[in-house]
């Protein structure tokens, strides 16, 4: 069997440092023969040649986990402004639905000052009107008094006029 120079390694498809790692722990646990006949003519790893039987269960698939580390390593900026914008909606989702309440009570508090105020301005005419109505009887009472004084005082002329006709006689 012929060994590869380190860079041939590198050179071919690319791999993952995890996937390779795999292959060659996969490739280290296996027994292998070498083979008979060196001069054979295998495609390159880099060829687009179909497998004869793609359901041949001696192909060993990469690990869930390690599939997973490597998009999250392929996508690492990705992932984290996913969950930045997550977080930044969010944070603003909260925002805007504690805005809409404390606006929701603030429209409740502006229509309970209005009925307040309509209230006291049906107070206010009521009593302004009461107060109306005081002043003129008081004006017709101040007048009453008065004719009641003009009235008394007169009585009093004419009875000064009778006593002192009496005592003239």
């Amino acid at each position: 069997m012929e060994m590869k120079k380190v860079s041939d390694i590198n050179s071919h498809s690319g791999k993952s440092k995890p996937q390779r790692d795999f292959y060659q722990r996969s490739v280290a646990r296996s027994e292998y023969e070498e083979t008979s006949n060196e001069s054979l003519d295998f495609d390159n790893s880099d060829s687009t040649r179909i497998l004869d039987n793609p359901n041949d269960e001696t192909v060993q698939k990469a690990p869930f986990s390690t599939k997973f580390g490597d998009f999250c390593r392929e996508h690492v900026t990705g992932i984290i402004a996913t969950i930045i914008s997550a977080i930044v909606i969010g944070i603003f989702s909260l925002l805007t639905i504690n805005l809409n309440r404390e606006s929701g009570e603030h429209s409740r508090d502006i229509s309970n000052i209005k009925e307040t105020v309509a209230e006291l301005k049906s107070d206010l005419s009521s009593t302004s009107e009461t107060v109306n109505n005081l002043q003129v009887k008081n004006a017709e009472q101040a007048k009453d008094i008065e004719f009641i004084q003009k009235s008394l005082e007169k009585m009093d002329k004419e009875i000064d006029k009778i006593q002192d006709s009496i005592i003239k006689k």
